[in-house]
């Protein structure tokens, strides 16, 4: 029983780790924060940054210095990233520079941490902050292969974006889960073939895609939908997430008024880029559904590159009978999703809802056959080309109150085409014959056309 209960505590520190990396600083008894006490210090090579460590003890850095520059390699590395990350932050990508403490530059603790925990940005009684990383990040089980000193960039970079978020809203509140979806969402940006992100990250959203937005986890989880944001809604990022500005624009609109980040988000669709969030938020869930088919960006579904490497959202499949009515429970908060398998029998489909206030997408996935695939705007309508083997998924959402919407989905089987069709010319006419349809259908009846105008019905025949 010991055993396993360590295996437990040991699991949940890799699987948590990250969680809860926004901390509030000791203070003292006169409101000061208590940082830690290192041995030296080394600054970074724009001077930004301050870099704190140990020569002696547990938390020291390995102390190994090829360049013989006075300073270790490791050291080195946190302060190239750590002036990286604020080069694109700030004079890139135009964010405000994070607020200052009064004393040099912004200050990185290196620390002595268990293999999985990432670090932690420590804020002041105030807007200020500082960070604090591992010295080796020796130990990480990673998915993609990352080595130690990958996983340092990655979480300087994710890190040091909280200390930027601070000088625009320094009141939690319940709004954590936007810091960590932007910073998650930036680490990427900055190192885009990390991809840690991805490496169990997403899986509370892709796990459970119907939650409401902000409500889907800690944040960690949203990062993709950054990405759908940067680089597909706003036309700027499209070449390079780096020339986007709807974060930021998000980030400023939470800063400058009393609105929580949801409705920071949703102010600055609808008034800088025209959309409502449930049709974006309709519109990404969608799109998730086919992570993982194609490999490259030649594919109308791709909102980003990473999806090719993402796993898809995950439903609940039910065969398509001939016919189903089905219900769905519609807010502006988060989507509705019902699904279904269509079999071996190629078949069309007519979709009729009940209401027409809604907003929805309607999904055709095939791993087998991608000319079936397919995502268009739910209406009443019946889709004309016929397809098997594959899943429709109906992702809906409505800008407005909560409804219900009845939908009806019906499968309509189509014979297969008949074969061998022979021709033979007679003396004023021309005699057709063919293989019959294998249908499926008893009674099959076949219209011949000449330039396309219909000039016989044959029925139960086949010449």
């Amino acid at each position: 029983m010991k055993n396993i209960t360590l295996f437990g505590i040991i699991f949940l520190s890799l699987v948590f780790a990250r969680r809860d990396c926004l901390q509030q600083a000791e203070l003292d008894a006169l409101g000061r924060s208590s940082r830690p006490e290192k041995d030296t210090l080394a600054i970074s090579p724009s001077g930004h940054f301050y870099i704190h460590f140990d020569t002696t003890g547990n938390a020291a850095p390995d102390l190994t210095d090829s360049d013989s520059n006075g300073v270790p390699d490791y050291i080195d590395e946190v302060g190239i990233i750590a002036d990286s990350a604020h080069h694109v932050l700030v004079d890139i990508m135009g964010w405000e520079e994070e607020p200052f403490d009064g004393e040099g530059g912004y200050d990185i603790y290196i620390m002595s941490y268990g293999a999985g925990v990432y670090g932690y940005n420590y804020k002041d009684n105030g807007n200020t902050s500082y960070l604090q990383i591992d010295n080796d990040y020796v130990g990480y089980n990673s998915k993609f292969d990352l080595t130690p000193i990958e996983i340092m960039r990655i979480t300087v970079a994710h890190e040091y974006f909280h200390g930027i978020q601070w000088g625009y809203e320094e009141d939690l509140n319940s709004n954590a889960y936007f810091y960590e979806m932007t910073s998650m969402w930036f680490e990427d940006v900055l190192i885009p073939d990390g991809n840690d992100y991805l490496d169990g990250w997403a899986d509370p959203l892709l796990d459970n895609p119907t939650a409401d937005f902000d409500n889907t986890g800690g944040g960690y989880e949203l990062a993709l939908f950054g990405h759908y944001l940067s680089s597909f809604l706003d036309s700027k990022g499209i070449e390079t997430a780096k020339n986007s500005t709807i974060i930021r624009e998000m980030w400023e609109r939470y800063g400058s008024t009393s609105d929580d980040a949801f409705s920071s988000v949703k102010y600055v669709l609808e008034n800088n880029y025209d959309v409502s969030f449930i049709e974006a938020w309709v519109d990404f869930i969608s799109r998730n559904l086919y992570n993982g088919i194609y490999t490259n960006m030649g594919n109308p579904f791709y909102y980003y590159i990473d999806q090719s490497i993402a796993d898809p959202i995950h439903t609940s499949t039910n065969l398509l009978p001939d016919s189903v009515e089905f219900v769905l429970e519609l807010d502006d908060e988060s989507v509705a999703i019902e699904s279904f398998r269509i079999g071996s029998m190629e078949s069309l489909i007519t979709i009729d809802h009940g209401d027409l206030d809604f907003t929805g997408r309607v999904t055709i996935i095939s791993t087998d056959n991608y000319e079936y695939n397919n995502l268009f705007w739910g209406s009443d309508t019946t889709v004309e080309e016929s397809f098997n083997n594959a899943e429709v998924h109906f992702v809906y959402g409505i800008d407005g109150s909560s409804t219900t919407l009845p939908i009806e989905i019906t499968a309509h089987t189509v014979p297969l085409p008949p074969s061998n069709l022979m021709t033979v010319a007679a003396q004023d006419s021309i005699i057709l014959s063919w293989n019959s349809s294998r249908g499926p259908g008893d009674n099959l009846s076949y219209v011949v056309f000449r330039d396309n105008d219909s000039i016989d019905y044959v029925l139960n025949d086949t010449n």
